[in-house]
């Protein structure tokens, strides 16, 4: 059965609307392969938000028309919101359920490895609200060509991020035991992100680190800013060090015993570096058995015990990457649409 489709680009948002022209690009890019499959797309687009590869006949401006009126004329059967967590997003998909309570709405956000190339989607949220977040799903089983896809997969990125020669041998994927004779890794994040407001036990950094200082005294703490977000009030603690973003996080792994984070892709890349992770916070790495999920309210004595099972963190690693994200670029191909989980999502299967 073809579906009309509407896709939001940036609905309701008033911080800097113009950082989701890649949004209307992914979807400009999704649209083109979903006509050829026979569906009717349309978009609603914030002005400062609108991709140059986007025609005009195809959108409607936010300051042009109201959502519930284009709702009501358009009468989509599947709704497509960037994001889904803040209180932008969360108003378009109130509008949508008032306005076309028939209306599938499904989440897209940026998927992993590199993120400017993969995509994900899900039809209850993204990042701690995804299915796949807040519980094992049954499409989260890997057959052995996942499994192997998967440790292709990872050997590339190993090997780009020590940079390697392609054709170099990595070690074999086995989760390591922590080791705190070593250093803690703790890679901080954006204030500002979505994973710090909505779904994180500390809403600073600065609060973060001395959680970590105070409650384990007996360890040493390397933190890194995020490069695109660094905070100026970290404080000085005597058993935390500062790493400059200039410095290459993994040429210096190996004396990394252990990696403390909230919830960020750089705790997926530092456990396919065989880290043992910890993470604060819920999100697409707290759950499925890849990290060790910590309740602040409930904190490990010390570190010195086996946190993560390799087979388990394996299991979930294969599921994030080869069965939940896509590649960008082929979105434009209908086969690989067609025989995506998003079509399945997209057509009710």
């Amino acid at each position: 059965m073809n579906k009309k489709i509407l896709f939001t680009v940036a609905a309701h948002v008033t911080d800097r609307p113009e950082r989701w022209k890649h949004v209307a690009k992914a979807y400009q890019v999704l649209a083109g392969s979903l006509k050829k499959l026979g569906h009717e797309s349309c978009f609603y687009v914030h002005p400062k938000s609108v991709h140059g590869r986007l025609k005009r006949k195809d959108y409607v401006l936010t300051n042009e028309l109201g959502l519930p009126e284009l709702l009501i004329r358009e009468k989509p059967d599947v709704c497509f919101i960037w994001g889904g967590r803040t209180d932008a997003d969360r108003k378009t998909a109130d509008l949508i359920k008032e306005y076309s309570s028939n209306c599938k709405v499904l989440y897209s956000e940026a998927g992993w490895f590199p993120q400017r190339d993969r995509i994900y989607f899900d039809n209850e949220g993204t990042n701690a609200e995804a299915s796949f977040s807040k519980k094992l799903i049954v499409g989260e089983i890997i057959t052995e060509r996942d499994r192997q896809n998967f440790l292709r997969m990872r050997n590339r990125i190993v090997r780009r991020d020590l940079g390697l020669h392609f054709f170099s041998q990595v070690s074999e994927f086995k989760i390591e035991p922590p080791d705190t004779i070593k250093k803690i890794l703790v890679p901080l994040q954006d204030e500002n992100d979505s994973n710090i407001r909505y779904s994180s036990p500390f809403k600073t950094m600065r609060s973060f680190v001395e959680y970590l200082s105070n409650s384990y005294p007996q360890y040493q703490f390397v933190v890194r800013q995020h490069p695109r977000a660094p905070v100026d009030n970290l404080p000085v603690l005597a058993n935390v060090e500062y790493q400059d973003k200039s410095v290459d996080l993994f040429k210096q792994f190996d004396e990394i015993g252990l990696v403390i984070g909230i919830n960020s892709t750089v705790l997926l890349q530092a456990a396919m570096h065989n880290k043992t992770v910890i993470a604060l916070g819920e999100g697409i790495a707290s759950t499925g058995g890849c990290v060790y999920s910590m309740d602040v309210n409930k904190p490990l004595p010390d570190f010195d015990a086996p946190l993560v099972d390799t087979a388990e963190a394996e299991k979930r690693l294969a599921f994030l990457l080869v069965k939940r994200q896509m590649n960008r670029r082929k979105l434009a191909n209908k086969r690989y649409v067609k025989q995506s989980y998003l079509y399945s999502l997209i057509n009710d299967e």
